[in-house]
């Protein structure tokens, strides 16, 4: 199916993936903010998958799964994201709400992988940006603001106990 979709039908797709990565990264806000109970109830399976995982901020939090019902599902959904707005590094949608929405649908499925805590998505993220950065048919200057990008997203991690889980 993939392979059959025109240009068009590709970009109707991507800003489809943004948006929902947009609501993804408002939805793991809202369960760091409000707690987890009040999105989650307590059973046997949400026990094993959530509530009993403490590996976050020194064992004092737990993983943000968003809409999914595991963190590891959340992350590499979030991964899945970026490989999909990638595409539109080098030839960016003509309107600009259209690149708005693909930028910030970027830098939310950022956000995501880093919000679920899950190592194997943050090592995904690494490997995307470094093939983003050396195969993408993009001006220096876009490169550049990837590589900035990619360091604000660094710094904010970095001084963050929820976000940092992967350097663990």
């Amino acid at each position: 199916i993939g392979a059959s979709l025109e240009k068009s039908d590709f970009r109707i797709v991507a800003l489809f993936v943004a948006a929902l990565t947009c609501g993804e990264a408002v939805i793991g806000q809202m369960e760091v903010n409000q707690g987890l109970e009040a999105f989650y109830p307590h059973n046997s399976m949400t026990e094993l998958l959530i509530y009993g995982v403490h590996d976050v901020a020194g064992g004092t939090q737990t993983r943000i799964p968003g809409t999914f019902i595991s963190t590891a599902g959340y992350g590499g959904a979030a991964i899945f994201g970026i490989a999909i707005l990638a595409g539109f590094i080098a030839e960016p949608p003509k309107s600009r709400w259209q690149r708005v929405l693909i930028q910030v649908g970027l830098a939310a499925s950022a956000y995501c992988v880093y919000l679920s805590a899950s190592r194997t998505a943050a090592v995904f993220f690494a490997i995307l940006m470094v093939a983003i950065i050396g195969v993408a048919r993009a001006s220096v200057i876009k490169k550049a603001m990837i590589m900035v990008s990619i360091g604000v997203v660094a710094w904010m991690v970095a001084g963050s106990d929820r976000l940092d889980r992967f350097q663990t």
